[in-house]
């Protein structure tokens, strides 16, 4: 029977190719893993010579604040990707978990074009699952954080507005954390209420439509 390690590495490996297929080619990719220390650590090979593309910049740091609280380990891993750039070099900064697949630039193009005049892009979107043709509907409060877009100069501000000691204290979770700071901020925000991406829950129904 396949470990669920050996199922969370396929699903990294496909959703990286199917990233890589959907982004454009003037967005730099930066692949962050708050497990390993080393990719030697991956035992999928087929995801150990992708994390090598030319395109991607890896940042391995074992230290995952989500072992406490899962928020935590996202922002953490936000703050630490946010720090390894010079934000001045972008207009739009995109965090996207791993193991979601993006089927296509859809996402990418609007951040491009329609939406280009706002500064973050949030969204908080029902779940289709594809097992059972259940939907579930999202709380009130939160943005959903496996896929958000801000302006550079405002994605800064959110980096210091993260306090990732006070997410663990307080037992926060991260969807809530970004809500509050897009709506204190006064930004011009866009909520679209789709990400037409692929998720995979594995303690639940499998496969959703976001």
């Amino acid at each position: 029977m396949e470990s669920m390690l050996d199922q969370r590495e396929k699903n990294y490996h496909l959703s990286l190719e199917c990233l890589l297929r959907s982004i454009p080619d003037h967005w730099d990719i930066i692949y962050n893993d708050n497990t390993l220390s080393s990719l030697s650590e991956i035992q999928n090979e087929n995801l150990k010579e992708k994390l090598h593309h030319e395109r991607i910049k890896v940042i391995l740091h074992n230290d995952n604040e989500g072992t406490i609280n899962k928020g935590a380990g996202e922002h953490s891993m936000c703050k630490k990707s946010f720090e390894t750039i010079e934000p001045e070099e972008y207009n739009w900064i995109s965090y996207f978990t791993a193991r979601h697949i993006i089927p296509n630039s859809w996402y990418f193009d609007n951040l491009d074009g329609n939406w280009k005049n706002y500064d973050s892009v949030m969204s908080n979107p029902p779940f289709f699952y594809l097992a059972n043709y259940l939907r579930s509907d999202p709380s009130g409060g939160l943005y959903n954080d496996m896929l958000f877009s801000m302006k550079s100069s405002i994605f800064r501000k959110f980096i210091e507005y993260i306090d990732v000691a006070l997410l663990k204290k307080l037992h926060k979770n991260s969807e809530n954390h970004l809500y509050e700071f897009v709506k204190g901020g006064g930004f011009n925000n866009l909520k679209i209420d789709k990400l037409g991406i692929l998720r995979n829950d594995h303690q639940s129904y499998g496969w959703h439509l976001v």
